[in-house]
């Protein structure tokens, strides 16, 4: 209750949850099976913040990671199946574990601008399907609202940070291929695949 009044007053911080649709990305698929670990770290993603004169904050951010890596999936791949943790699967060609190494957030008051702001980065590892770690990328993402279009922080922040998950979709869906190591994660894949092909006819 207390947070509640707090919100409505805007006198101290907000509690934002960011369960929220995402589009699929309109892209001709990898012809590979993957399997995306969403685990308990990357699920339960909590970035709290207090802020001088403003309160504290408290973005769950993992609460949007379900549905925008299961759009990155029907998207990105062929195929693919959310896995809860990084083990071997035969079901699967690759294995692909991201996860959130930083996050940080500013208000219009603290920058004298008219923008909520979230920066964030990510880590994506890539495994072959025993779980062998192929290598791993980092990947920046920004997101900001202007507070002109909301009412209060919660809003402002859920938005920007919302943008900064757009961004990170979007930045990881059109540089894929070129970024060498998913590529050469795709490619051995593609390889691999083509050759038992080969052996079978």
């Amino acid at each position: 209750m207390g947070s509640e009044m707090c919100i409505r007053d805007s006198c101290s911080g907000a509690q934002v949850s960011l369960e929220n649709q995402f589009p699929t990305p309109l892209l001709e698929p990898i012809p590979i099976n993957a399997g995306i670990v969403l685990n308990e770290k990357l699920l339960g993603y909590n970035h709290n913040e207090e802020i001088q004169g403003s309160g504290k904050f408290n973005i769950h951010i993992g609460s949007a990671q379900r549905n925008m890596f299961s759009r990155l999936g029907e998207g990105l791949f062929n195929n693919y199946t959310v896995l809860e943790q990084l083990a071997g699967n035969d079901n699967v060609d690759a294995i692909l574990l991201p996860e959130i190494m930083q996050m940080q957030m500013a208000l219009p008051r603290q920058t004298r601008s008219e923008y909520f702001e979230v920066w964030m980065r990510y880590r994506f590892h890539f495994y072959d399907n025993q779980a062998n770690l192929l290598g791993s990328w980092d990947l920046p993402a920004y997101g900001k609202a202007n507070q002109n279009d909301y009412r209060g922080d919660e809003a402002g922040i859920k938005a920007a940070a919302l943008s900064a998950c757009r961004d990170a979709m979007a930045f990881f869906s059109l540089n894929f291929q070129s970024e060498s190591v998913a590529a050469r994660w795709a490619c051995l894949l593609y390889t691999s695949d083509a050759a038992d092909d080969s052996l079978r006819v």
